[in-house]
């Protein structure tokens, strides 16, 4: 609620189910220990208990005080509200609320002293009444009450008009505007409609016709002016729009730790005296004080008072905490500590106070403790139960409760010895220690009685019995055993009810014999904890002067043989991971594993779980557990364990290079859990078909080249091959024969082919038949042709899949014009001078002689211009010269 006042701009904060929804509900363990410790009361009162009904009302009361105060201290503008209930009987007078009213003695809301209060600006009972029907009378009671108890507050009328026809909807609404006998008024009304406006199927739009306009209000009552014919103004509210007086909060505390202090009286002097509680969380309220300086004093049982003065001022909320000191003396008296229930691994700690306190058991294995465990219900009668503890350990232990004041008794040291692993104490309840419901009477004459007394009683319905209910510590099967007093005057059918998990069963025993002896009732199995027991009652159908007996019940634990639950499962896993093996047992503690493979033990397996880590194909085989205890040993089924083993390439395919038109092979040495499965690729591509270890492709051409793998593949995974490159060798072939041509001499000329092949090509030129040195390219090209340069050119093109030769192609040289050389003497220098002409670009070679028989070559000449002057040095006295062109 404050959330909303808080965070929301509202204009109102409304309450509908404040409250119980009826007289036996409400018993929160909490609750009901505080309300054991406010009025020093034990167990758990009756849902018609005056004290109790009063307390409940008082938490819903306390509720609401806490909120109106504190929305008018955060936002005083907001208004808070409540639906009440009303209900039948409409009571006549304030002896009929608290005596028959719903609210008051049902629901546990008593709206009638919030409104005197003033904890709520505006209250509005819930008056749904059918005027037609018989709780009409009510209807008119409700509406008395309300008006005359409105006191300093809004009282809206809310009748139920979806329970009436449109005439009787409208009479009840006109009728909370009339005064009541005592002449008061109500605030206004609200109506309520559930699902339907009437009860008479009227269409809504009527509805409101009949409430706002002339022309259809007529047709459904005799007053000539339409209830609402008007915008009505709300009422104002005085002490929210122009407050006169103010009001008073806070929080009670006590102790060094400032705890809230639960039901703490508070009183206020001042302009007006004021007495309340506080409620579970320490606060209190008072609303409506004459402004004025006030003391404000709180107390509580053992804490002494504190007080403080505080100003209170129209319209404003003050607030005053107050802290409680404790008055002193010692803390509660701690008898009878025992050890009651003791098993291997738990125990039950019992003590008794002389006064309400906490219950706390300190525990461990040396008397410094360490351990704790804490019930903060206050009780006189103290229980708690020590679980998971070691077997056969010797623990130190102690009690202590703490009282409501805060003060303390703790018992000393005290030390005991948990079971032996898996053994379980009898649990032995004597009548004393048993539940006693009627008139049983006691009886210690006789002789084979368990202990000092026994309890007896006559023939009766049942509902007087002895009820001996045990706390399990070990769930189980238990023995029920009983123990009588045999006489002649007992009854020969004492029924004996038991309750244990899972349901229940009466014995009869005959109490004329077998006396003195603990007499097997059966086993039975009982949950861990007080939900189960054994109820001897007064139900034997036996003439007066037979009696039955209570004298002690005994539980013993029954040992149970281990019994398998769900078996190991087969497992199937991939080497190298792990395998878990598992079986589920029931049975008594402590239950013993063994783990076996191949009918062979595995050491320290001796766990529920079997975990083999990193598996290989020498864990395969089969696994079974043996599980014991004390009373005896069970077998699993085998569980079988399956490694598979993913493929593992040992030899993967190899690189190739073949000829064009020959064949490939590729192939794969993998190893696995079969079946394996192949599926080659090429260039990333599957190949069709391709699903086994070799891999064999004729006839392969350039379009088979490329990078071939494999993948391999079982149920365990799968692996891919490296990679394998198919090299394809394709002979020369000439596409293009060179040409044969015709250049004149000093020409150029170029020879070209075109071929194909792979790997690559190598070209060598030849000129009849010869190799042209330097001539390693597709294209042979030749400048200034020579006579010399004719004839039959070839090509022969090769690699290392083949050598091809071109056809030949035939160069024809025209020959130039012949040359002109003219000899003269230059006799000063000692030279001759030659003066050549020929053609241009061509190749000419001057030759000399002495003899003309004998010529030698002198130079070279490429003739670029048509005529050249050459100069030789005169080596013989007769020099003969002459120019051929090459």
């Amino acid at each position: 609620a404050m959330d909303i006042v808080t965070r929301y701009d509202i204009d109102g904060l409304n309450f509908d189910y404040i409250r119980y929804l009826g007289s036996t509900w409400g018993y929160n363990p909490v609750a009901v220990a505080r309300f054991n410790a406010r009025y020093g009361r034990t167990g758990q009162p009756a849902p018609d208990d005056p004290q109790w009904k009063q307390f409940r009302r008082d938490q819903v009361t306390d509720l609401l005080r806490k909120v109106y105060l504190w929305t008018l201290a955060l936002k005083p503008w907001v208004k808070v509200s409540v639906d009440a209930i009303a209900g039948t009987p409409g009571p006549a007078s304030d002896l009929d609320w608290t005596n028959r009213s719903q609210a008051y003695t049902d629901k546990l809301q008593d709206w009638r002293a919030w409104t005197q209060e003033g904890i709520l600006d505006m209250v509005i009972p819930m008056t749904y009444f059918n005027q037609a029907g018989a709780y009409a009378p009510d209807w008119t009671n409700w509406n008395a009450f309300i008006k005359d108890r409105r006191y300093r507050r809004h009282a809206i009328i809310g009748p139920g008009i979806y329970l009436n026809t449109l005439s009787n909807g409208l009479f009840q609404m006109r009728y909370t505007r009339l005064p009541s006998p005592s002449g008061q008024r109500a605030d206004g009304l609200c109506v309520y409609s559930y699902a339907v406006p009437s009860s008479d199927g009227t269409p809504r739009s009527t509805f409101l016709a009949a409430l706002t306009s002339t022309n259809t209000s007529h047709l459904y009552e005799t007053n000539p002016e339409p209830i609402f014919a008007a915008l009505a103004s709300p009422p104002d509210m005085p002490w929210k729009s122009a407050p006169s007086l103010g009001h008073l909060m806070g929080t009670v505390k006590a102790g060094p730790l400032s705890n809230t202090c639960d039901g703490a009286t508070v009183s206020l002097d001042g302009p007006a005296q004021r007495t309340g509680y506080t409620d579970a969380t320490g606060f209190y309220g008072f609303v409506d004080l004459p402004p004025g300086l006030y003391t404000v004093r709180a107390w509580s049982g053992c804490w002494g008072p504190a007080e403080q003065p505080v100003a209170i001022s129209a319209g404003m909320v003050a607030q005053a905490d107050l802290w409680l000191n404790t008055n002193g003396g010692p803390g509660p008296t701690i008898t009878g500590v025992a050890v009651v229930g003791l098993s291997d691994r738990s125990a039950v700690i019992v003590w008794t106070t002389d006064s309400d306190a906490d219950s706390t058991v300190e525990y461990g294995l040396t008397p410094v403790y360490g351990a704790a465990v804490v019930d903060p219900a206050f009780t006189r009668t103290h229980q708690l139960t020590l679980s998971n503890l070691m077997p056969e350990t010797v623990y130190h232990f102690r009690v202590g409760s703490r009282d409501l004041c805060g003060r303390a008794g703790v018992s000393g040291d005290l030390t005991f010895q948990t079971n032996p692993e898996g053994v379980v104490n009898d649990i032995i309840i004597d009548n004393p220690d048993a539940t006693v419901a009627g008139s049983w009477s006691t009886g210690t004459s006789a002789t084979d009685k368990f202990g000092p007394d026994y309890r007896y009683n006559g023939p009766g319905t049942g509902a007087e019995y002895v009820e001996f209910r045990p706390t399990i510590l070990e769930p189980g099967l238990y023995g029920v055993y009983e123990w009588h007093p045999q006489g002649a005057n007992r009854t020969t059918n004492a029924p004996h009810l038991i309750v244990y998990d899972g349901g229940t069963q009466t014995v009869f025993v005959n109490q004329e014999i077998n006396g003195g002896q603990w007499n097997l009732l059966g086993q039975f199995n009982f949950a861990a904890g007080t939900n189960g027991m054994v109820r001897i009652t007064d139900a034997f159908p036996e003439p007066s002067g037979n009696v039955v007996l209570a004298d002690a019940i005994r539980f013993a634990y029954v040992p149970v043989p281990p019994q398998i639950l769900q078996q190991p499962q087969s497992l199937t896993v991939v080497a190298g991971s792990n395998a878990v093996f598992s079986v589920s047992a029931t049975g008594s503690r402590p239950l013993a594993y063994q783990w076996q493979f191949n009918g062979l033990d595995i050491p320290g397996a001796t766990t529920p779980t079997l975990v083999r880590s990193n598996v290989q194909p020498a864990d395969a085989g089969s696994y079974s557990v043996r599980i014991s205890n004390r009373a005896g040993v069970v077998w699993s089924s085998n569980a079988t364990l399956v490694v598979l083993v993913r493929p593992s390439i040992v030899s993967g395919p190899q690189s190739l290079t073949v000829n064009q038109g020959a064949t490939a092979i590729f192939s794969v040495v993998a190893t696995g859990t079969e079946p394996l499965s192949y599926r080659w690729q090429c260039n990333g591509v599957y190949l069709p078909g391709a699903t086994g270890p070799v891999l064999v492709l004729t006839n392969v051409q350039p379009v088979h080249a490329g990078i071939y793998s494999v993948v391999v593949s079982n149920v365990a995974g799968m692996v891919s091959s490296g990679p394998a490159t198919l090299t394809v060798l394709t002979p020369p072939q000439i596409l293009l024969h060179p040409q044969s041509q015709t250049v004149a001499a000093g020409a150029s000329f170029t020879f070209s082919l075109l071929a194909t092949g792979s790997p690559r090509l190598f070209y060598q030129w030849r000129l009849n038949d010869a190799d042209i040195p330097g001539a390693t390219g597709p294209t042979y090209t030749r400048h200034h042709a020579r006579l010399s340069d004719a004839g039959r050119y070839t090509a022969q093109v090769q690699n290392s899949a083949g050598t091809v030769v071109t056809d030949a192609a035939v160069l024809t040289v025209q020959p130039p014009p012949p040359p002109t050389l003219a000899v003269s003497l230059d006799t000063s220098a000692g030279l001759v001078r030659l003066q050549f002409q020929g053609q241009p670009n061509c190749v000419h070679t001057i030759e000399r002689s002495t003899n003309l028989v004998h010529w030698t070559p002198v130079l070279t000449l490429t003739n670029w211009s048509a005529s050249v002057d050459l100069f030789f040095g005169m080596e013989a006295p007769c020099q003969f010269y002459r120019a051929k062109a090459e």
